[in-house]
């Protein structure tokens, strides 16, 4: 699995997954994301950009990157 530059946290970014049964996954570091959902770094870009949909993972619907503001540090 390609998670290497996913190591480091960004304190200003966190990720949300929304599920196909109405949940919702937050992750503070891409590589958790990437872990804990067994999908390549790459693809999570894709699906969160629109330029892809994903197909292998069909639990998944949308990946969000949410973007935090000092003020909520």
């Amino acid at each position: 699995m390609k998670t290497m530059g996913a190591e480091t946290i960004n304190k200003r970014i966190n990720w949300r997954v929304e599920l196909k049964d109405g949940g919702e996954l937050q992750f503070k570091d891409l590589k958790s994301l990437c872990d804990e959902l067994e999908i390549n770094r790459t693809s999570v870009y894709k699906i969160q950009t629109g330029r892809s949909k994903p197909l292998r993972q069909k639990e998944i619907i949308n990946i969000e990157k949410i973007y935090i503001h000092d003020n909520e540090l």
